[in-house]
């Protein structure tokens, strides 16, 4: 009971004590004086109810506080401030506490006389007289409406996305729990984290305010899009996800799936401007992947991961599988750490020939790396690794320098052989990548137009700093390679914007071409189109005889493959290397 509630009953029941003896003295007026004082004066606001409801006293705060003179209040009930925003269950909770004899506490959303809304934090009391029978209530009362708005504000940006208005990452993983407490493991519900692709692209060609449009539009797009059967979240920049309460069977969480994707792959009106995103999406399913709830969430996340390296506008639903490739990715990853100074890393050398006679003409350099606790590792598995922690870097300096170096000192014979070494986004917009071709040709001797860098055409389409770097490239003397030509869906375009040498057209062609008429077709007009733009062509991943005379007799002018050659080490070049020139090398 607060000192307030306490100083009522003191009145009251001084009161009640004049009214049963029948006189008031000197002391008892005086106490009843300064209680009068002490209500009238408060800053709480104080009602006095009678038994049966009716208000038999207010004082001034209320009156500031309502709105309602004391004239108006009086002989009235409560209920002239009640707003219609609780529950009827919740005045019978108030009326079940005061009739057992306790003090009911709670915020209260009322009405003032001007209709105004406003919340009351507020004691209710009984009050009893000498004989412990309830002959009053009263009631305590603050207007907290700065307190309330205050907490709503700090609930709004705890658990909300402060740009978009939805729930953030801490309020989804709070519903996510919620979900598989109370769901039974007989739903099938649905985790997908979804990632907006080409966010980057607008923010640096459009603006950031542009891109934070997107992807307000985006969310509201989601929103509409789950309505009561979901609910959607940001979880960070560019990262939502979903929650499917009900999915059904597993073609229903494919067509989810799918819907979703088609949903953000719809044209974006940004001031004005049509602009297209995709996305990457990663399910995960409940029960089936995962009942807890931060697994689930792991799952969908490792989900993502795979459709992410998949390429863009992909879904893929999580698989054990999956968590056994992560937990090797790991090891790799751990084990990459001092490879080269533990000279684990080697290189290989692949030849490349002239289809018209066999005789070598060139080398690759492949990266091979074998682990005293890992095994022989495919550089697909590794190099990726390599690409994400940054360890191209130092690594792939290592493999220019060694390659250069290498083949510098081959057999005289071997002076006019070229060196195709490949080299990554990463390496190739580093700033000292220029410097470090530049200091390795000089070190090793090796002359400029003997080497030559394979660039991806994914490395281009991404990242328009390329350009000015392999033509710096070529004022050294180097020759640049576009190596997977064909894959893409810039290729025509860059073969005029890029410094370009030589076309390495993509095994997944060489691989169709004997059975695939438009395959060969594919093959026969990049040939010709080399041949206008007075390009070289090889021809990667040749593995049959059938393979080679086609593209022999296509005019191919450079071949490679297992057919013709493996990637043999260092020492096997070298003894390959001492036969004639002009001797034939593929078998």
């Amino acid at each position: 009971m607060g000192p307030l509630t306490t100083v009522l009953n003191m009145f009251l029941h001084s009161a009640t004590h004049i009214v049963e003896c029948g006189s008031v003295g000197t002391h008892e007026c005086d106490e009843l004086t300064l209680y009068r004082q002490a209500l009238a004066q408060s800053d709480d606001a104080v009602v006095i109810a009678n038994l049966d409801g009716s208000i038999a006293y207010v004082n001034l705060a209320f009156e500031k506080m309502t709105g309602y003179s004391a004239a108006e209040a009086i002989g009235k009930k409560p209920s002239i401030l009640k707003s219609g925003e609780h529950e009827e269950s919740f005045y019978a909770r108030v009326w079940a506490a005061l009739k057992q004899g306790r003090s009911f506490r709670g915020v209260f959303i009322n009405r003032n006389k001007n209709g105004l809304l406003f919340h009351e934090e507020e004691t209710i009391s009984p009050i009893t007289n000498r004989a412990e029978s309830i002959t009053h209530y009263v009631s305590t009362g603050r207007n907290v409406n700065s307190r309330i708005a205050t907490e709503r504000q700090l609930h709004q940006l705890t658990y909300y996305d402060d740009l978009t208005g939805l729930p953030n990452r801490k309020l989804f993983l709070k519903r996510l729990e919620e979900y598989t407490e109370k769901t039974a493991q007989s739903s099938n519900g649905l985790i997908l984290l979804l990632d907006i692709n080409n966010l980057k692209k607008i923010n640096d060609t459009l603006g950031y305010s542009v891109g934070d449009q997107a992807l307000c539009l985006l969310a509201s797009r989601l929103e509409s899009f789950c309505q009561s059967a979901c609910s959607v979240a940001r979880l960070s920049g560019d990262e939502f996800c979903l929650l499917v309460h009900e999915c059904g069977d597993a073609d229903q969480a494919l067509a989810v799936a799918q819907n979703v994707l088609d949903l953000l792959g719809q044209a974006l009106d940004l001031d004005g401007q049509e602009v297209f995103v995709s996305a990457s999406i990663g399910v995960a399913r409940y029960p089936q992947d995962a009942k807890d709830p931060k697994d689930l969430l792991r799952h969908a996340d490792l989900a993502l991961h795979r459709a992410k390296e998949a390429g863009q506008n992909v879904y893929l639903f999580y698989q054990t599988a999956m968590r056994d490739s992560l937990r090797e990715d790991l090891q790799i990853e751990s084990a990459l750490h001092g490879a080269l100074e533990r000279q684990e890393l080697h290189l290989a050398f692949q030849p490349v020939v002239r289809s018209a006679d066999g005789v070598l003409v060139g080398l690759e350099a492949l990266l091979r790396w074998d682990s005293p606790t890992l095994g022989s590792i495919s550089p697909v598995r590794f190099i990726p690794q390599l690409e994400r922690n940054g360890l191209i870097i130092p690594i792939g300096r290592w493999v220019l320098e060694t390659a250069c170096s290498e083949v510098a000192k081959l057999h005289k014979g071997a002076t006019s052989l070229r060196l195709a070494v490949n080299v990554s986004a990463r390496q190739l917009l580093h700033p000292s990548f220029v410097a470090d071709v530049r200091s390795t040709l000089e070190k090793s001797g090796l002359a400029p137009e003997r080497l030559e860098l394979e660039i991806t055409e994914s490395v281009l389409i991404e990242n328009a700093a390329a350009g000015d770097i392999l033509r710096e490239l070529r004022r050294l003397g180097v020759r640049i390679a576009a190596d997977d030509f064909g894959t893409g869906y810039s290729s025509l375009s860059y073969l005029w914007k890029f410094p370009f040498s030589t076309l390495k057209i993509d095994r997944s062609f060489v691989a169709e071409m004997n059975r695939d008429p438009q395959a060969k077709i594919i093959v026969s007009s990049i040939l010709n189109l080399a041949h206008g733009l007075s390009l070289e062509v090889v021809a990667e991943g040749i593995e049959t005889e059938a393979q080679f005379e086609l593209l022999k007799c296509l005019g191919c002018p450079l071949i490679q493959g297992y057919w013709t050659g493996r990637p043999l080490p260092l020492a096997a070049i070298k003894v390959l290397v001492m036969t004639p020139p002009d001797s034939a090398v593929v078998r």
